[in-house]
């Protein structure tokens, strides 16, 4: 039986391979997966700090206890977390919630522009025992693949990778990186490399998701895109912080004039 405080929690944001891996965590038949999740999460967090309710399933023990209770018992009415034959659930709470008011729950040492310290707050208090996983790629493929394939704006997109990369180095220590080329290269071999960091048996169809196309990449308009936008803005970026991330895990960071060029040759 999967424990409802203990998920595997895939964290980052969109064009980075996750619906491949959620793909694969829905068809192994110890895990149950439940979706994308960050809206209900905080969502539901916020909301309970101003309500005042009594219930016989919540823990009032303290006012943060109580939040998290409430949370955790939404999801426990929501899914079959605690009363299935599954070992692991998972849940995807990627993106970055845009809905919650930043500044009222930003702390005093929060250097971003998003409360950092006040996310993973509510992600330990609410799942105290979860395994968290994220699939690093180059932030200049994303944005281009946000700009091309979802029509998104080039300036949101690198606001979105600053944030994200604040969010990731706050907790780093306790996050498994998998990156986007690895998995690109060999899905196979780095998708039963993950599996096996945690305990999970590969699904029978593993080979089936992992020829499954996903996002087409057509190299032509990407080009296109960017000889029009005339390059990416960087002023978003805090390179350091980005670039340790990748050095610590003994990757040489992708050079934004390296894919600049590979972008626009002929």
């Amino acid at each position: 039986m999967a424990n409802l405080s203990s998920p595997i929690t895939l964290v980052g944001i969109g064009r980075s391979g996750t619906t491949l891996l959620e793909n694969v965590f829905k068809a192994c038949d110890d895990v149950y997966a439940t979706g994308e999740t960050g809206g209900l999460i905080f969502g539901t967090y916020i909301g309970a700090e101003a309500s005042f309710f009594n219930s016989p399933i919540l823990d009032y023990s303290s006012r943060e206890v109580y939040k998290s209770s409430v949370v955790r018992a939404l999801f426990d009415k929501l899914f079959p977390i605690n009363d299935n034959d599954h070992k692991h659930w998972f849940h995807k709470p990627a993106g970055i919630p845009k809905f919650i008011p930043w500044n009222q729950y930003k702390v005093e040492g929060d250097n971003s522009a998003f409360p950092v310290t006040w996310y993973w707050h509510v992600m330990n208090e609410v799942f105290p025992n979860s395994k968290y996983i994220c699939v690093l790629r180059n932030p200049w493929e994303i944005v281009i693949s946000r700009v091309v394939f979802s029509g998104w704006k080039e300036e949101g997109g690198w606001e979105d990778i600053k944030i994200l990369y604040d969010i990731l180095n706050y907790n780093k220590k306790n996050i498994y990186f998998v990156f986007y080329e690895d998995i690109k290269n060999n899905p196979k071999k780095e998708i039963l490399k993950l599996l096996q960091e945690l305990s999970i048996e590969p699904p029978e169809d593993l080979d089936k998701i992992i020829n499954k196309k996903y996002v087409p990449t057509d190299v032509a308009k990407l080009k296109e895109a960017y000889s029009l936008a005339k390059g990416p803005n960087y002023s978003y970026l805090d390179y350091e912080n980005i670039i340790n991330i990748w050095n610590e895990k003994g990757r040489e960071f992708p050079s934004p004039e390296g894919k600049q060029s590979f972008f626009f040759k002929n």
